[in-house]
């Protein structure tokens, strides 16, 4: 699963990482649904750059987050805790803006794995 923030409008980049870090983070790990049925999660912070040429995402932050299955991630969002999370959004993201994407991972390519699969920008 994948979820692409955006920051409030009354927040600067800075504003945004900071409270997602260091308020929103602790809060998510609180839940105890999370730990026990989340496999990985990862925030990726936008870092304000992107190549000549290529158009930069109109997001903040995107969460990547992996389950076992759909039945995993129901068991989070019906925790009683979950609400409260949620609501916490708000604080710092424009919860109209935010978009999710739910998917299944076909790796291409894994570094270190001995296997050297596919070169990279090849097909």
């Amino acid at each position: 699963m994948s979820e692409f923030l955006t920051r409030r409008s009354d927040f600067t980049r800075e504003q945004f990482s900071e409270y997602w870090t260091n308020t929103h983070g602790p809060l998510l790990m609180s839940v105890p649904e999370v730990k026990k049925y989340c496999i990985r999660y990862v925030r990726q912070h936008n870092t304000g750059w992107t190549p000549d040429g290529v158009a930069p995402a109109p997001y903040d932050g995107v969460v990547e987050a992996w389950f076992e299955n759909a039945e995993a991630l129901q068991a989070i969002a019906k925790s009683e805790n979950w609400d409260v999370m949620l609501a916490d959004v708000e604080n710092f993201a424009d919860t109209s803006k935010t978009v999710v994407l739910f998917t299944t991972e076909e790796i291409i390519h894994q570094r270190g794995t001995g296997d050297p699969g596919p070169h990279c920008g090849s097909s």
